[in-house]
């Protein structure tokens, strides 16, 4: 029946919006933690020790 689907399609409507801007948020995340490696790799005789693990810890825990 459709006024069953319109209705249930409204009532998820909410859900539906989140799940999509959660997967969105996790692409990017994982773009800039791709930027963030390829970066280190090429330029981490620009930063400090301290710096560095940081970043890499930062990333280690994201990848958990």
């Amino acid at each position: 029946d459709y006024m069953a689907m319109l209705k249930q399609s409204h009532e998820h409507a909410e859900e539906d919006m989140n799940n999509r801007f959660l997967i969105a948020v996790k692409i990017k995340a994982e773009q800039l933690i791709s930027q963030l490696e390829s970066a280190l790799q090429e330029d981490a005789q620009l930063l400090e020790d301290h710096q560095i693990n940081t970043l890499k810890n930062f990333m280690e825990y994201y990848y958990k």
